[in-house]
């Protein structure tokens, strides 16, 4: 046996045992982290994003109703998927509407409902597709930004669904998680005396079939609950001083896993449009400075793709344009970037994702 091949024995066998260790010896503390570690390194790019837990339509659904400003199709994609499982489905614009919607649903004897809408942390949309839509139709309790615990437009309302329904389902992105979210659920419960589900991250839809992200869990409150608070995951943090290699998607081969490589010189310079959300105002499209700063608050190492959408909102875009030499590596003169929550950033044109830092999702306004 040659060297090379007996080094690249005793490597895989040392990757073993510690695999070993980690499952069989101590199998209890196998943490995110462990578990996050292994996913690198014997992840394929070429493979498909893993999914997570799979969502059924429940008996019965009120949907977000919204068709304009539903621009990445999320809620007609839900609602195809509880079509096609061939459950009940109502539609709402407005918070009334989805009252009524749980209260149809409780009269004709079901037990267990599902509202459907864009979400973040403690909040999900009853109407308009987002909150630069329509501020005013969420089921929210949002202390975290100015005036979006809006308790006289459903605290009240909701209590007409006490004694009709037994649980109720918010397939939204991020609507359990957080300080916010646990108070969301633990009002809703109170109020409804109702078992409440609810995702801590991002919950996804493509081709008719919903599902939680790998890195989500259903978080479930009933009246007589504690309230615990399940924060988000964090997926990425930053190298202080580290200049990132960017993967981006190679046009015209979305979703395989083919990557060209940016380096930062390359870029020439970042537009950055920060759009009214549940996280902060609306801002006008400004060219930005710190490019460095932003760039390397992103998982540029760490791309997925998939056709899949999330149900959360788009809270702004950037676009990197980029210099000759960077535009002739990746065939386009710049890139735009849709933000979804603060927390995921899609190049659209390749269905490739990225996960930000906590840095972003606290900086994202004022980059």
């Amino acid at each position: 046996m040659t060297r090379t091949a007996k080094a690249s024995l005793l490597l895989l066998m040392l990757v073993g045992a510690t695999i070993l260790t980690m499952f069989v010896v101590a199998p209890r503390k196998t943490n995110s982290k462990v578990r996050s570690f292994l996913h690198l390194l014997f992840r394929n790019e070429g493979s498909p994003y893993p999914q997570g837990a799979a969502v059924g339509a429940a008996d019965c659904n009120s949907v977000d109703g919204e068709k304009l400003h539903d621009e990445k199709k999320f809620l007609e994609c839900t609602r195809n998927a509880i079509t096609a499982a061939k459950k009940a489905l109502l539609t709402s614009s407005n918070v009334d509407e989805a009252v009524k919607n749980v209260n149809t649903c409780g009269g004709s004897g079901v037990r267990n409902v599902m509202l459907v809408g864009h979400g973040a942390q403690g909040l999900i949309h009853t109407g308009g597709g987002s909150i630069e839509a329509e501020r005013k139709q969420y089921i929210a309790d949002v202390q975290r930004s100015s005036g979006l615990f809006n308790p006289q437009l459903w605290t009240d309302k909701v209590k007409e669904w006490d004694g009709k329904v037994d649980t109720i389902t918010l397939f939204a992105c991020d609507a359990g998680a957080d300080t916010d979210g646990a108070r969301l659920m633990k009002e809703l419960a109170n109020r409804t005396h109702a078992t409440i589900r609810a995702s801590t991250f991002t919950v996804w839809c493509q081709d008719g079939k919903m599902w939680l992200d790998q890195h989500a869990h259903w978080k479930t409150v009933k009246p007589s609950s504690e309230v615990v608070i399940d924060k988000k995951p964090v997926l990425y943090t930053e190298r202080a001083g580290f200049v990132q290699l960017l993967k981006i998607g190679k046009t015209g081969k979305e979703g395989t896993g083919n990557f060209d490589e940016l380096r930062q010189a390359e870029i020439k310079s970042i537009n950055v449009c920060v759009s009214a959300s549940t996280f902060h105002e609306g801002q006008p499209c400004k060219r930005m400075d710190q490019i460095e700063i932003l760039l390397n608050s992103i998982d540029f190492q760490n791309p997925f793709q998939t056709r899949a959408v999330p149900a959360a909102e788009v809270t702004g875009s950037f676009e990197i344009v980029l210099k000759p030499d960077g535009a002739g590596k990746v065939g386009r003169a710049s890139i735009r970037f849709d933000v979804f929550n603060d927390e995921l950033i899609l190049d659209d044109n390749t269905h490739t994702y990225y996960h930000t830092s906590e840095t972003f999702q606290k900086r994202w306004t004022q980059f």
